[in-house]
C-alpha cells in the first residue's frame, strides 16, 4: 500500500510484494500540504484481519479517517475526525487515535467505528502510534521538541470481545534515551511483539532494533 501522484493528485495504490504491478485503488484524491513530517501520517494502514484500509483524508471535521475496501470498493469516512496520528487495534472495528483535546493537550483514544462509542487511553504529547499484534500495548514518540524525540510503550490491559475497549494498565515506560545526541522517528513492531524498529536520526536516519524489552 502507497500514496502516489504518478496520475496526477496523490491517491491510494497497492503494489504485488514481489515487486510486480501496481494499481490505483481508488479515485479520491488525498491532500498531501507541508513537508515530510505533516505527510507520513496521511499513510494507508491495513487492518489486522485484512479487512479493511484505513487512511486519513478531509472530512466534515476535519482530518478524517477514511475506509475502503481492499479491491477498492466503498469508501467512506467514518465519525474519527480531527486526527493526529493511528493504527489498528487487533481487528477491523477498533482503532486508537491521538487528536487535539479541548483542554489543549494531545490525547490517545480508543475508537469503535461500528458503534461510535470511545475510550481516552492517555493524555500526554504523543506521535507514530504504533499497537502490538496482542493488543497488551501501544508504542508512540513523544517529546517537548522535536529533537529530544523517544519512544515509549503505554501497557494496555487487551479487550476480551471486539466490544470491550482495552484500558492502560499503568504508566508508560520510556524505551529510548537519546539524550539530545540522536532523536527517534517511527515505530513498528514485530509480528510477536518482541521487538520493535525505529529510526536513530543523527544528521542521518540509522535503523535500530529493541529485543526483548519486556
Amino acid at each position: 500500500m502507497l500514496l502516489s501522484n504518478r496520475d496526477g493528485p496523490f491517491q491510494l495504490w497497492v503494489a504485488d510484494v514481489d515487486g510486480g504491478a501496481t494499481h490505483r485503488l481508488s479515485e479520491q484524491a488525498i491532500p498531501m500540504d507541508g513537508d515530510w513530517w505533516v505527510n507520513a501520517r496521511v499513510a494507508p494502514r491495513w487492518s489486522s484481519d485484512g479487512r479493511a484500509i484505513a487512511y486519513l483524508a478531509p472530512g466534515e471535521g476535519g482530518s478524517t479517517l477514511w475506509l475502503i475496501n481492499p479491491d477498492g470498493s466503498n469508501a467512506r469516512p467514518t465519525h474519527v475526525s480531527d486526527v493526529l496520528r493511528f493504527d489498528w487495534y487487533q481487528d477491523s472495528r477498533r482503532v486508537i487515535y491521538t487528536r487535539n483535546a479541548s483542554d489543549g493537550r494531545i490525547e490517545m483514544v480508543v475508537a469503535n467505528l461500528d458503534t461510535g462509542k470511545e475510550r481516552v487511553l492517555l493524555k500526554a504529547n504523543s506521535t507514530e502510534l504504533s499497537v502490538a499484534s496482542d493488543g497488551r500495548s501501544v508504542a508512540y514518540n513523544s517529546a517537548d521538541g522535536h529533537f529530544s524525540m523517544n519512544r515509549y510503550v503505554l501497557p494496555l490491559v487487551p479487550s476480551t470481545s471486539a466490544e470491550e475497549f482495552p484500558h492502560a494498565a499503568g504508566a508508560p515506560r520510556q524505551v529510548t534515551f537519546g539524550k539530545g545526541v540522536w532523536h527517534v522517528h517511527g515505530g513498528a513492531w514485530s509480528p510477536d511483539g518482541r521487538w520493535m524498529v525505529y529510526t536513530r536520526d543523527f544528521d542521518r536516519g540509522h535503523l535500530s532494533v529493541i529485543d526483548n524489552y519486556r
